[in-house]
């Protein structure tokens, strides 16, 4: 369906991902411009909906995280929780429109998410009950890129995952059918309403342009003056060989209970961050041969071109180049090499977690003590 577009008319602009397309460095962004934004009438701020600690690093500025939060073929504690979640979200968006006309949502897992999640009629909804224009903005990479580059992130922040590559390639295909997550996106909002790019940084940079002046077009923002950004990059990808050291440490996941896990996991993401910045890869490295790349990329060869025909009005959906670069193996000495580096950091964060603990524990028996002396002062 569409929506007319008459002058009173509210929009919610929805910022979906998809993960690794410069998600987080979008929302730095409107995090450092929030003041800004609502005084030019939209407000971005954090959603007042509390997660399970497993989800605690999904912070305040993805504020649409629970848009997603719904199951709608499981009939237990998980799907009635995450209904709740979801109505809540939608109620507190409710007061937003009465405060300003145009809000801005942005979680990188909604567009991911469309396949699997029954969400977007519930938003459907919401929107023809409170006369509101949903505004998808979807950024596109192209699938073995993204593949490569979400392999290593979700090995550096997820102690389960321990497959290799090639293991966990077969498990993607359902969520990169691009064509699949569009239709439900059209039929939600209509296709007028959609902003769709395709990630090609290399490109804009040619092109003199960044994916902020892109973002801020779809926000249909009259004026761009005084906003400021100061981290124009985020979630710096780690070397194939810290991935590999972190995917064989999480081979010992099944033997730390799920609590401890979340705590240990940060200390060992932490450390693989740092390394981010002092290892480098002196060139380009990949998993897959290009006759394995043709052959991954063959799979969505059709549902790539209908995206290209349906919003682009062309035959190719993404436009720039793939990069050469050297099929990546394990390289024991490499990998030693790097093993040391990886473990001066994790030393470094038990060193501060000490220091943290030290302090807290300190001042917590000072409370201790101030509490016991004024009872017995006032007894």
């Amino acid at each position: 369906m569409s929506y007319p577009k008459p002058q009173d008319q509210k929009t919610l602009y929805i910022h979906m991902g998809m993960m690794k397309t410069g998600s987080t460095a979008i929302q730095y962004f409107l995090w450092e411009n929030a003041k800004l934004l609502y005084e030019r009438g939209y407000i971005y701020r954090p959603m007042p909906i509390k997660y399970k600690r497993k989800w605690a690093a999904i912070g305040k500025r993805r504020n649409g995280f629970f848009l997603h939060g719904i199951y709608p073929n499981r009939k237990d504690k998980v799907q009635s929780t995450n209904e709740v979640r979801l109505k809540k979200g939608l109620s507190i968006l409710q007061k937003w429109f009465r405060e300003k006309d145009k809000v801005i949502l942005t979680d990188e897992a909604v567009f991911r998410a469309l396949n699997g999640w029954d969400f977007m009629e519930q938003i459907r909804i919401f929107a023809e009950q409170n006369n509101v224009r949903v505004v998808p903005i979807v950024f596109l990479r192209r699938q073995d890129q993204y593949a490569e580059s979400f392999y290593k992130q979700s090995v550096e922040g997820n102690m389960n995952r321990n497959e290799t590559f090639h293991e966990y390639l077969t498990t993607l295909y359902d969520e990169l059918d691009y064509q699949k997550s569009l239709k439900i996106l059209i039929n939600s909002v209509g296709k007028e309403n959609i902003y769709l790019f395709t990630y090609e940084p290399q490109k804009w940079a040619q092109d003199g342009t960044s994916i902020f002046d892109i973002f801020m077009e779809a926000l249909e923002l009259p004026n761009r003056e005084n906003f400021v950004l100061s981290r124009p990059s985020a979630n710096r990808s780690i070397s194939h060989n810290v991935c590999e050291i972190k995917r064989r440490i999480n081979l010992t996941a099944p033997y730390v209970n799920e609590e401890d896990g979340i705590t240990i996991n940060s200390l060992y993401r932490r450390a693989a961050e740092n390394c981010a910045s002092v290892i480098e890869e002196n060139m380009k490295y990949t998993y897959l041969t290009p006759e394995q790349r043709k052959e991954f990329l063959d799979r969505f060869e059709e549902s790539n071109r209908w995206v290209a025909r349906e919003f682009f009005d062309r035959e190719e959906l993404f436009l720039e180049p793939s990069v050469n670069a050297q099929v990546w193996q394990s390289d024991p000495a490499a990998i030693l090499n790097d093993y040391m580096v990886y473990m001066g950091f994790i030393t470094a964060e038990l060193e501060r977690e000490l220091k943290w603990l030290q302090r807290h524990s300190l001042l917590w028996c000072i409370k201790r003590a101030v509490e016991v002396l004024r009872q017995r002062l006032s007894s």
